[in-house]
């Protein structure tokens, strides 16, 4: 029974592989597909009025006398619209930025 289950998995796993959806695998397909994602965020992205992201960067960093010093900054930016930009970023250099409108400069805040 037991050699049953396993020969029924089986070949179910490899006919899920094999009827599944595929990878593009020439160049026009590749570019294709790729057209196809991009158009997908943009349209998100475009129905959306706020979005953010937050990313975080680790590193080294070499001092003079050779040593390492770890460093890590994390990154949040968010856009709301139709003219808004935020960006704050903590750790290491911390920095925070703000855009209110077209024509405001970019205003870096300091004590945030």
């Amino acid at each position: 029974m037991a050699t049953f289950f396993r020969a029924t998995l089986v070949v179910s796993a490899i006919g899920l592989a094999a009827c599944g959806a595929r990878e593009p695998s020439t160049d026009a397909e590749k570019l294709a597909r790729g057209r196809e994602l991009v158009q997908q965020m943009s349209a998100k992205l475009a129905a959306a009025t706020a979005f953010s992201v937050t990313t975080t960067d680790v590193r080294d960093r070499v001092r003079l006398s050779g040593a390492k010093e770890p460093l890590s900054l994390t990154g949040v930016y968010t856009v709301r619209r139709p003219n808004s930009f935020y960006a704050k970023m903590t750790g290491g250099r911390a920095l925070a930025a703000r855009r209110a409108a077209r024509i405001d400069p970019l205003i870096a805040l300091r004590d945030e």
